[in-house]
């Protein structure tokens, strides 16, 4: 039972890592185009939203970490949005820390390329 358990977590963690891969690598192709990197970025947010995929949030949730890091990179960072001592001490919320390099497709949950880790045995 252990052993099941073990190689179930190290297919989660094998999938969670090839799906990041897929999105920086997509995103990387659209290095050139702001417009469709914020549009792709909002795709995924929908897509792999751990609200959106009930009885999977353990397997979106980091994925939906790492694209909100990307999001908060590159359209946050400009914005005022750090971390920012006021007049009266209080600091403002700043971006999230960046999540593990990675990519995927923009596919949706029970998709091919969005498919749950026990899919790819």
């Amino acid at each position: 039972a252990a052993d099941a358990a073990a190689e179930e977590d190290s297919r989660l963690e094998q999938w969670i890592q090839l799906t990041v891969q897929r999105l920086a690598g997509d995103l990387e192709r659209l290095r050139a185009e702001p417009g469709e990197r914020r549009g792709r970025l909002r795709q995924w947010q929908r897509t792999y939203h751990p609200d959106k995929n009930p009885g999977r949030a353990h397997e979106v949730l980091p994925i939906f970490r790492w694209v909100q890091a990307r999001w908060d990179q590159e359209f946050r960072a400009g914005d005022g949005s750090e971390m920012q001592e006021s007049a009266h001490g209080t600091a403002s919320r700043g971006p999230a820390a960046a999540a593990p390099q990675g990519s995927s497709s923009g596919a949706r949950p029970g998709s091919r390329a969005a498919a749950s880790p026990g899919s790819f045995a």
